[in-house]
């Protein structure tokens, strides 16, 4: 697959929770050419204390060749991040990986984790772009709070698929895990799509 190096103009940030932040760059080769469950390589010009790049999913693809990624602010380097303002450049590289396979005959289940969410709202709208509804097609997603988790429960609902949710704090959705919400859906689907933390996709396997 090819992979482009971009100089990348931020055109948005939006400040989803505390802490956690989508931005919206200008990368046209990468996005023509990125599948879900890929992923870019991003490193702050570097004029300002070089440091190390950083992977992030492709959350989705926009219109005009754009790129979002969504993260959590967790270090120096996201931290960087977090304070860039739209006309600060990025460089990134991308896409890399090797993506998730797209079968839309199946039924389906999505389920994200935290930060694990962001892969996924690529490929829910990209199985859309089959010309199929999402029917009886679901998707989990597991977080903190209602603070953190409320936008993407409702871009998802959006786009026609059941969403179900669960919080740590019980604030919206389930309280507690988001794979104890599997057991009644899971075994009808058959396909399943999952990134997160690792004894979630474990369960879910």
């Amino acid at each position: 697959m090819p992979e482009f190096q971009e100089k990348a103009p931020l055109l948005q940030k939006e400040a989803i929770a505390p802490g956690i932040f989508r931005l919206t760059m200008h990368a046209p080769e990468i996005a023509g050419a990125a599948h879900p469950g890929q992923f870019v390589m991003v490193q702050v010009d570097t004029s300002m204390d070089p440091l190390l790049r950083r992977p992030f999913s492709v959350h989705q693809v926009t219109s005009g060749g754009n790129i979002q990624i969504l993260f959590k602010v967790v270090g120096q380097g996201t931290a960087r991040l977090a304070r860039l303002t739209p006309g600060d450049q990025l460089d990134c590289i991308g896409p890399l990986g090797r993506g998730f396979f797209l079968d839309r005959r199946d039924r389906l289940c999505l389920i994200g984790g935290g930060m694990g969410i962001a892969p996924l709202y690529f490929l829910a709208k990209r199985l859309l772009q089959t010309g199929e509804s999402p029917g009886d097609d679901y998707v989990f997603l597991g977080g903190r709070s209602r603070e953190e988790i409320s936008l993407f429960a409702a871009e998802f609902f959006d786009l026609g698929y059941t969403v179900k949710v669960s919080t740590d704090d019980g604030s919206m959705g389930h309280h507690g895990f988001v794979t104890d919400l599997l057991g009644p859906v899971l075994p009808d689907m058959e396909r399943v799509y999952t990134c997160g933390p690792f004894p979630m996709m474990r369960i879910a396997a």
